[in-house]
């Protein structure tokens, strides 16, 4: 039955199987999707702030942000063509994004491999990723980085295969996205680093010219950013250059970094998918996709042992780029390598829907939606809270309020009509918590370990807090 299911779908039309790869990519993500709890903090402080100014027309004032523009502009024009809320709108694009994606490293697989199965399998590892569907049903641009970059790749790959004419339209087009990557996060341009020095070593006759046209604008960035290191472009988001070179302590140091970053690698990528990928690169010929995944690991790798803020979701879009490898470790290990090779690769597909429903179905965090709910029920409940003094931050997002943190506290004040959130859950809560009790001051409404005292005009008591 299985082998006669496998012939079916290898006989089907490549439009079919797209269809299939979407239908599956979707499938994986609504569970995720309906047990999500709260928005993250980067979207709540970050990103919907920079697109409220973008849906309100002030477009400089968007633009000054050090927040990269093209996440936060596409949510406002989503929000403004739908009249859906933004953090809807940036969850709805995240999700987007991670549905095309998946079908973007189908047709990598496909184009590199020529082999349908090891197209689905990379597939396969794309969608069970945890760390990928969590950030692809929230309000984050991972998703985005990646649908940018895996069909920008594959355009520019397409556009020299070895088989086929080149063809200009899709290399114009895959450094487009590429580029338009940049928008969102800058290490998408290590993957323009990677192709460049492909086309600059790709034959002897011309390198020199080649060299010196790549040379030019790299040396004049250069000196302006020795010349002006405190320019406004530096303090954006991915161009903080002198904050990277003031990062560097020497050789040991980065060599203690790089066995995090190796670690954090295998864990983001899920380990045996990410083992399979470097069994692939033993096993695969020198083509153009070994090349450019190579140079394009060897850059995050240098540049993120430097980088001492790094974080689990900047491994997502190299290790996307790494799983039609992994794929096909997996097929030739289960081909043409030894048992104990071949029990772990058939290991490695089983656990694949294991690793996906331990993340898919697992219930939303009941105190995490506590601040949700709690927030907004003084959203619904005063018309006052115009600022919130809380210990969490997110409860004043879905309040509506400008968030003022508890631990600015100085002493306790009569009828400033600011609304108070404790959550007892941490220690400085708990503390403000008992010294309202012993005044004989009770909450409003709990949620869990999370209290609310509302705005009061009977002497009710509030905090106060330095500057407000």
């Amino acid at each position: 039955m299985i082998v006669d299911a496998k012939k079916a779908i290898e006989n089907w039309p490549e439009w079919r199987i797209s269809c299939l790869v979407l239908i599956v990519s979707t499938a994986s993500l609504v569970p995720v999707w309906l047990h999500y709890d709260i928005i993250s903090r980067d979207g709540a402080f970050q990103y919907i702030p920079v697109a409220r100014l973008y849906l309100e027309g002030d477009f400089l004032g968007a633009l000054s942000k050090p927040q990269l523009p093209l996440y936060p502009m596409l949510m406002a024009v989503f929000s403004w063509l739908t009249g859906i809320n933004m953090e809807l709108s940036g969850r709805l694009i995240s999700a987007i994004s991670f549905i095309l994606a998946a079908l973007g490293v189908y047709k990598v697989a496909g184009l590199v491999f020529k082999n349908r199965w090891i197209s689905l399998l990379a597939v396969l590892f794309f969608v069970s990723n945890k760390e990928l569907l969590a950030r692809s049903v929230d309000c984050l641009k991972e998703s985005l980085l990646i649908l940018l970059v895996i069909w920008g790749n594959y355009l520019i790959l397409k556009a020299i295969d070895r088989k086929r004419q080149t063809l200009k339209i899709h290399l114009f087009l895959g450094a487009f996205l590429l580029l338009f990557g940049s928008m969102v996060r800058m290490t998408s341009m290590f993957f323009v680093m990677a192709w460049l020095a492909i086309w600059v070593f790709r034959k002897r006759q011309g390198q020199v010219l080649r060299i010196t046209v790549l040379c030019i604008p790299v040396l004049a960035f250069l000196l302006f950013l020795l010349l002006r290191p405190g320019a406004s472009i530096f303090t954006r988001k991915g161009f903080a250059l002198p904050a990277l070179i003031s990062c560097w302590s020497g050789v040991w140091p980065m060599l203690g970094s790089s066995v995090n970053v190796i670690r954090d690698f295998f864990a983001t990528g899920n380990y045996l998918p990410v083992l399979f990928g470097f069994l692939g690169l033993y096993y695969l010929g020198r083509n153009v996709y070994y090349v450019h995944l190579s140079l394009s690991l060897a850059i995050f790798f240098i540049v993120l042992s430097i980088m001492p803020w790094i974080s689990d979701r900047y491994f997502l879009a190299p290790l996307v780029w790494m799983y039609p490898l992994s794929a096909y470790g997996v097929e030739r290990a289960l081909t043409q390598v030894s048992r104990p090779i071949k029990v772990l690769a058939i290991l490695t597909i089983v656990l694949c829907p294991l690793v996906w429903a331990n993340k898919a179905m697992r219930p939303p965090d009941a105190d995490r939606l506590a601040r949700k709910e709690a927030g907004v029920w003084i959203l619904t409940h005063t018309s006052k809270c115009s600022a919130l003094v809380t210990n969490r931050d997110r409860l004043a997002f879905y309040a509506k309020a400008r968030f003022i943190p508890l631990d600015r506290s100085t002493g306790i004040e009569k009828d400033l009509g600011l609304c108070i959130a404790i959550d007892t859950m941490l220690g400085d809560g708990s503390a403000v918590k008992s010294e309202l009790d012993g005044m004989g001051i009770k909450p409003d409404m709990k949620f869990r370990t999370i209290y609310v005292y509302l705005p009061s005009h009977n002497g009710r008591v509030h905090l106060l807090k330095d500057g407000y």
